[in-house]
């Protein structure tokens, strides 16, 4: 018995407010049943509500207290939710997990979390026009810049907001590129490397930043770094017209968050519902955070007609990485593409099926 519980792997939960509870417990449902039909084997799930009693607040469970209180009070509840992530975190690598599911949290709360546990975010994009296909990995830089102020301060009318860039910081991204990027995707192991930050003002620092940071790491790529206006031309035009490797696009946080949902739309590959991204923490190899795009959706939770796409993606994402569950992904593609053609979707995807419908029908037909 004791050695059959040590073979039990654990998969975090960090149930954020809004939909988050909700969509966590579809996440375990479906990674543990599914687990269960085809090895036969158990999960275990560490539960940070269980642990810590509550909910990591979203920006919408915080509003009022940002209108009505001084920042100071938002901020010791930003500072507990961070301590209390940290001991979670914690106790979460010495049960050896394997990977966890994160869903929506307030931004202030991960400002100061980022402070701590350094992490990017990582999405995997396939961009396709007439015959040709070209693979995009998008690497959200949440370790410097605007995402990541060292400095706040607020007095009336005035938001006074310091922010740093470093060498250290590039160098710590282009590690993560050269050891961690080959292990979860081979195809992005001869990529060209493209840079997008807004750098008009002290432009060369960060130009030298960058060369030294890809030079201490030995990164053999083709890399350029550019504006994001002629990076966004360079994805939506030149990549048709030349020949051209796979991408890696590393960009600051507040660019990605647009540039993503932009393509995602222009090539018409859905909407952010359907997605879902990878945090890693950098110096932590193979601690991998999934969250979908989506956000919280407060204003529908528990209503039960949450859109459950990138949470199924995500399921699929943990059952074969994590607990090598063959072609796990491609089965929930395929079942996916099933229910959308059974119109067995919610209402913004044209369909009246609530949450649990889509899920059973999922799990029925994996």
């Amino acid at each position: 018995m004791k050695n059959q519980q040590q073979c039990i792997k654990t998969i975090g939960l960090i149930e954020g407010g809004g939909t988050g509870p909700e969509l966590a417990k579809i996440f375990e449902k479906v990674v543990s049943k599914i687990y269960k039909q085809e090895t036969g084997n158990s999960v275990e799930f560490l539960s940070f509500e269980k642990l810590f009693g509550y909910n990591p607040h979203t920006f919408w469970d915080l509003k009022d207290h940002y209108y009505n209180k001084s920042y100071s009070y938002v901020k010791k509840i930003c500072e507990k939710e961070v301590n209390d992530i940290l001991k979670y975190n914690k106790i979460f690598l010495r049960k050896n997990g394997v990977g966890m599911f994160r869903t929506a949290i307030n931004a202030e709360t991960l400002y100061y979390l980022r402070r701590k546990a350094k992490s990017i975010k990582v999405a995997p994009i396939t961009l396709k026009k007439k015959n040709k296909k070209v693979d995009v990995l998008f690497i959200r830089d949440q370790i410097q810049g605007y995402y990541t102020t060292e400095k706040i301060e607020s007095t009336k009318k005035i938001l006074k907001i310091t922010s740093l860039f470093s060498e250290k910081n590039f160098e710590l991204i282009l590690s993560f590129v050269k050891n961690i990027i080959p292990q979860i995707d081979s195809k992005f192991k001869n990529s060209t490397i493209l840079f997008f930050y807004k750098f008009h003002i002290m432009g060369i620092e960060l130009q030298k930043m960058i060369d030294c940071a890809v030079k201490k790491t030995s990164l053999k790529q083709k890399y350029l770094i550019m504006q994001p206006d002629s990076g966004l031309h360079f994805i939506l035009h030149d990549i048709y017209n030349k020949k051209t490797n796979p991408i890696i696009v590393i960009c600051g946080n507040e660019i990605g968050d647009t540039l993503l949902e932009t393509l995602i739309h222009y090539y018409n590959l859905g909407t952010k519902e359907n997605f879902f991204t990878s945090n890693f923490v950098l110096g932590a190899d193979g601690v991998e955070a999934l969250q979908t795009m989506h956000g919280s959706a407060d204003d529908i939770a528990g209503k039960g007609i949450v859109n459950p796409t990138a949470t199924l993606k995500a399921a699929a994402h943990a059952l074969e990485k994590w607990l090598k569950v063959p072609n796990a992904v491609k089965k929930m593609e395929k079942v996916l593409d099933k229910a959308f053609k059974n119109k067995i979707t919610t209402k913004d995807m044209g369909g009246r099926a609530k949450t649990n419908e889509i899920v059973n029908f999922v799990i029925n037909n994996f």
